[in-house]
């Protein structure tokens, strides 16, 4: 059984306050991950709009502690408070570090919030602008250019997705469904997509109490699930590093340690990508994922519980 962690750093508190104790506990756990990292402004304060049109996002939020979870000046960042820059010091020097300990860096957006909000009716000139910006703020941070993305939010279009094929990257992870495949894009393009195929901690929280050694139980049934296939997936998990690096911390232990003694070998998404599996065509659209407001891309036909067909709304 393969497992990839998959790390997301959205926001500037992620950096400040969730990274170096999540990187702490996966470097004694001796695992590695994929750590994937947005840059640009972080606007996490226009999420407060989302929640005044949105119930359902208003009660993930309420259900997660947002000051405890996020901080006031994450609550505000964008909106009443200046936006802060993710990958402003010290973020370089710890990716860096990371990346010296055996960690995989990856892209995660520019301006992920404006990303989360806008892709689906961005143009091609929007996207390339971001990809552009992206790449500068990595070069001027001193960080190698990445092999993979992962698209803010688990939300991308077409004209993203033929971006990233034209950016020749290796890897996509930005969608949700049940194991690799390779999806086409404009141009006729393939891009191999590594999907996620669990349910995050703040999903899980948004329907259940935050229950650390209950909610690393119920992740472990899931895997059990995925494994039990004739040809089982790699097992991919998103942590964040705000969640797991803090109030998440004792539930992802409990997982790393669940996973180990079912046998699980960790590796990168990269790692997967390298592999010798051959993975099939698939095609992908959206899908309203379980305790996640609005939608997600995913792959088509997942078949997983948590993942329901898109009937349209916020």
């Amino acid at each position: 059984m393969r497992v990839a962690i998959r790390v997301d750093v959205c926001i500037r508190h992620a950096i400040e306050q969730g990274l170096e104790p999540l990187l702490r506990l996966l470097d004694r756990a001796g695992v590695p991950a994929t750590i994937c990292v947005a840059s640009g402004p972080d606007r996490s304060g226009l999420a407060v709009f989302q929640a005044l049109r949105d119930p359902s996002f208003l009660r993930r939020m309420l259900r997660m502690g947002p000051a405890r979870t996020f901080g006031w000046r994450t609550l505000l960042s964008g909106t009443l408070l200046p936006a802060s820059e993710v990958l402003a010091a010290p973020a370089p020097s710890l990716l860096a570090a990371a990346a010296a300990q055996g960690h995989e860096l990856a892209f995660h957006g520019f301006d992920h919030r404006g990303w989360q909000r806008g892709v689906e009716t961005w143009a091609a000139s929007s996207v390339r602008a971001a990809w552009s910006r992206q790449r500068e703020i990595w070069e001027a941070a001193g960080l190698p250019t990445p092999r993979g993305f992962a698209a803010p939010g688990w939300r991308t279009s077409g004209v993203a997705l033929a971006q990233q094929a034209r950016e020749r990257t290796a890897w996509g992870s930005d969608l949700r469904g049940d194991r690799p495949a390779w999806i086409t894009v404009g141009g006729g393009e393939r891009l191999l997509q590594i999907p996620v195929n669990l349910p995050t901690l703040d999903e899980l929280w948004a329907v259940d109490a935050p229950r650390p050694v209950p909610t690393a139980r119920h992740l472990l049934e899931r895997v059990e699930d995925l494994v039990r296939h004739p040809v089982p997936p790699p097992v991919v998990y998103a942590a964040h590093a705000e969640l797991e690096g803090r109030a998440g911390a004792p539930m992802l232990s409990a997982f790393l340690e669940g996973l180990k003694a079912r046998g699980a070998r960790f590796v990168t998404l990269s790692e997967i990508e390298q592999g010798t599996e051959v993975w099939g065509e698939r095609t992908w659209g959206k899908a309203r994922c379980r305790g996640r407001a609005g939608w997600v891309s995913a792959l088509e036909t997942s078949g997983l519980d948590w993942l329901e067909p898109w009937s349209g709304g916020a």
